[in-house]
C-alpha cells in the first residue's frame, strides 16, 4: 500500500486496518459483555445510542518544508438494532468531519474538508460481535511525505469507497476516477486467522467497551485489511485504572463529574507496528446499572510522519434506557 494513504485513514476514529499487523500469542477467543447497556445481565435486544466528540489537533514538527493544521473536527457515532434474517443484529454508523489547511512559503490554503463515514453491521455479543458487512466512504486531502515546491503539492486528494461482505467473503475498494484517469478497483477474498476473534476495523472501539477491564490484561483480534488483502492482528491492552473530571451532556443534562476509566492501548503487533493509539474507557460501575456504559471518554490518534495528534473528547452521549 502507498504509504501516503496512512494519513487519509488515520484521521478516522479507529485504527486504519491497512496498518494493523500481527502479534504472537496463545490461541485465544474473546468473550464480550453488553456493557454498552444499562443492564448488561438481563437480555434486552433493542437499543439506540448516539455519541458526539470534539476533535482537536496538536501539531508537531514532522513535516519537512510545509505545515498542516486540522480544525473544526467533529465525530459522531450511532448504534441501533435491526432485524436481519430473523434475528436482531447491531448497526454502527460513524462520521468524522474535519477541515485541514496547508501552509507553504507564507501562503495558506483555504480550508479543505475531509470526511470519513462508515456503517458496520454485526452480530450480538452472544455471537462475539461477528461482522456481517462493512461500508466506508473517504474523502481526504492527505499530506505529502516529501519536500514540496508549491502550496498545491502539499497534499494528495483521495476519494474512495470500501465494501467488505463478510458473509460472501469478498472485499471491494473503488477509488473515484480523477480527470483523465480510469476508476481503480481493488478486489480480494476475505479470510481471518481462526485462532482469534474476528472484527471489522470500524467496530474496534465499540468492541473494546465489551471487554472485562483489568490492569495489564490484553486481547488480540483478527482484522481483515482490504488494502493488504489479508487479516492482521490488533492488540488491546488495559493500563491501571485512573480517574479524572469530565464535562459532557448525557441524555440532555450537562454533567461535570469525576469518572474512573481504564486507559486502553491499541496497536498492531509485528515488525512495523506503527503508532499506538490510546482510548480512555469508562469503568464498569455496576453490570446491572452501568451509568456510563463503558463509553470511550477520550481517544488519542498520533498521525503519521510526526505531523501531530488528533484527540477525540466526548461532548454528548444519548443512551437508551436499557
Amino acid at each position: 500500500m502507498d504509504r501516503k494513504k496512512f494519513i487519509l485513514l488515520s484521521t478516522s476514529f479507529l485504527l486504519a486496518a491497512s496498518t494493523l499487523t500481527a502479534c504472537s500469542g496463545i490461541n485465544k477467543k474473546v468473550t464480550f459483555n453488553d456493557y454498552w447497556k444499562a443492564d448488561s445481565i438481563t437480555k434486552q435486544e433493542n437499543l439506540t445510542e448516539e455519541l458526539e466528540y470534539a476533535v482537536e489537533f496538536e501539531k508537531s514538527n514532522g513535516l519537512s518544508n510545509y505545515e498542516a493544521n486540522y480544525l473544526n473536527g467533529t465525530y459522531k457515532t450511532k448504534l441501533f438494532t435491526e432485524t436481519y434474517e430473523n434475528r436482531i443484529i447491531y448497526v454502527y454508523e460513524t462520521k468524522l468531519d474535519i477541515d485541514v489547511t496547508y501552509q507553504y512559503n507564507g501562503e495558506t490554503s483555504d480550508p479543505l474538508h475531509d470526511s470519513v463515514t462508515s456503517v458496520v453491521r454485526f452480530e450480538q455479543s452472544s455471537d462475539s460481535l461477528r461482522p456481517i458487512k462493512a461500508e466506508k466512504t473517504v474523502v481526504s486531502h492527505s499530506p505529502a511525505n516529501s519536500d514540496v515546491s508549491s502550496l498545491e503539492e502539499c497534499y494528495y486528494l483521495y476519494e474512495y469507497t470500501s465494501t467488505i461482505d463478510y458473509v460472501a467473503k469478498t472485499s471491494v475498494i473503488v477509488h473515484k476516477a480523477k480527470e483523465g484517469e480510469e476508476e481503480r478497483k481493488i478486489e480480494s477474498d476475505v479470510s481471518w486467522n481462526s485462532d482469534y476473534t474476528p472484527l471489522d476495523n470500524d467496530q474496534l472501539l465499540f468492541a473494546a467497551r465489551g471487554l472485562t477491564q483489568s490492569s495489564n490484561s490484553s486481547v488480540t483480534f483478527s482484522v481483515y485489511s482490504p488494502f493488504v488483502k489479508k487479516a492482521q492482528k490488533v492488540k488491546m491492552t488495559f493500563a491501571a485504572e485512573e480517574g479524572s473530571d469530565f464535562t459532557f451532556v448525557q441524555n440532555g443534562t450537562e454533567l461535570k463529574t469525576a469518572i474512573q476509566y481504564y486507559p486502553l492501548s491499541i496497536v498492531l503487533n509485528e515488525a512495523n507496528p506503527g503508532q499506538t493509539q490510546t482510548a480512555w474507557v469508562a469503568k464498569t460501575t455496576d453490570p446491572s446499572n452501568n451509568k456510563y456504559r463503558n463509553v470511550v471518554l477520550r481517544h488519542s490518534v498520533p498521525l503519521a510522519y510526526g505531523i501531530g495528534t488528533l484527540t477525540y473528547q466526548l461532548t454528548s452521549a444519548t443512551f437508551s434506557n436499557i
